[in-house]
């Protein structure tokens, strides 16, 4: 079914070429020229699904504001992204596309189109990743944008942004290097940078309030959070190596909990059979309470996902184990976190020693501050 949607969205999108580029054929310009023209209200269109993609162009988000710092920004994303964009800075409004439920609902259609035209954007700038995405190029030109800024189409086989940008930003197809300078790569390219390359995740009072209430529940703090799931099975560390962790900083005094989200139950459970005693799981929750969580708590050890995005954009003190991905593309930024990639490119090729040497080391540095 997969493959015949795919197949579809092709079809309709060269259809769309030939029907429609008659009628977008848009002016060249520079940043300059739009510069000029002040534009004060931005949208801004990255509506993918893949929540630590999403903190990876908070830097993005940072040069857009930078280079347009009086214009009113909103974002268009998917749901699952709310969570880490909300509260963002650099965003003054937030405007969520469910694609699936627009696709199926008129009336959801109407009321996003609705939602889109009523912010009146004068720029629209769509922000891609490692894909050309023609639903977040559409989403622009039906903002009434003036000026659409976007990744050039040609090198995924697409003529779009030739006619329906104003501007065009060069794109790479696959992703080299950080995923932060590759999603800043394009804007820098026509004139749009930052020198903070920080993420950021901001959660709101009730959430650490939630959060706090939790914690007082672990036990006393230094408080250490485990993340032993992950949405792809082999980016799994072995859950009786997470339970022996468990085991080495409660010998040390530490207060451990657990965090699991909508895919994790499996993992979870798994961590569970392996420990003598259990330990407090945070789960149900949403993203911005497990942010406050890992916010207050003093060390975190995670696997690669999105939560590890989450735990560097907050500031914990984090250990991320990264096997079949390369961690000096997805390792977060900051001196707080230390990366640790498997010799052999499997989850099972980091050995408890060297994961609890560097668990150990953080908690040593936390253990001396508190001492100090």
């Amino acid at each position: 079914m997969g493959r015949i949607n795919r197949r579809r969205d092709r079809w309709l999108k060269r259809l769309l070429e030939h029907l429609l580029r008659p009628f977008f054929h848009r002016p060249r310009m520079d940043l300059e020229q739009i510069r000029r023209e002040d534009p004060r209200r931005i949208l801004i269109v990255r509506q993918h699904n893949q929540m630590g993609d999403m903190l990876c162009a908070v830097p993005a988000l940072r040069a857009i504001h930078e280079s347009f710092p009086r214009a009113r920004k909103m974002l268009v994303t998917a749901p699952v992204n709310d969570g880490v964009v909300r509260g963002n800075p650099y965003l003054d409004e937030i405007l969520l596309f469910d694609k699936v439920a627009v696709r199926r609902s008129p009336r959801q259609a109407v009321g996003f189109l609705k939602s889109l035209r009523s912010f009146a954007p004068e720029l629209a700038i769509v922000l891609n990743s490692v894909s050309y995405s023609g639903t977040s190029s559409w989403i622009a030109v039906l903002s009434g944008a003036r000026r659409i800024i976007g990744g050039d189409s040609t090198p995924f086989g697409w003529s779009f942004s030739r006619w329906l940008y104003n501007l065009e930003m060069p794109v790479q197809v696959e992703l080299k290097g950080h995923a932060i300078e590759h999603s800043l790569a394009p804007l820098r390219a026509v004139g749009m940078d930052t020198a903070d390359r920080s993420t950021v995740l901001i959660p709101g009072w009730e959430d650490r309030a939630q959060a706090r209430r939790f914690l007082e529940s672990v036990g006393p703090s230094p408080w250490a959070a485990i993340h032993p799931g992950a949405g792809k099975e082999e980016n799994r560390w072995p859950a009786e190596r997470f339970a022996a962790v468990v085991h080495k900083l409660r010998r040390r005094g530490w207060s451990v909990w657990c965090i699991e989200g909508p895919a994790d139950r499996h993992a979870t459970e798994q961590l569970l059979a392996s420990l003598e005693e259990p330990v407090k799981v945070l789960r149900g929750v949403s993203v911005r309470t497990v942010a406050a969580a890992l916010a207050a708590s003093q060390l975190a050890l995670v696997n690669d996902t999105g939560i590890m995005h989450v735990a560097g954009a907050v500031g914990t003190a984090t250990v991320a184990l990264f096997g079949p991905t390369a961690a000096e593309s997805w390792r977060p930024p900051g001196d707080a976190v230390r990366a640790l990639q498997s010799p052999d490119g499997t989850m099972e090729g980091l050995g408890l020693d060297v994961v609890w040497d560097a668990v150990s080391r953080l908690a040593g540095e936390v253990e001396a501050r508190t001492a100090g």
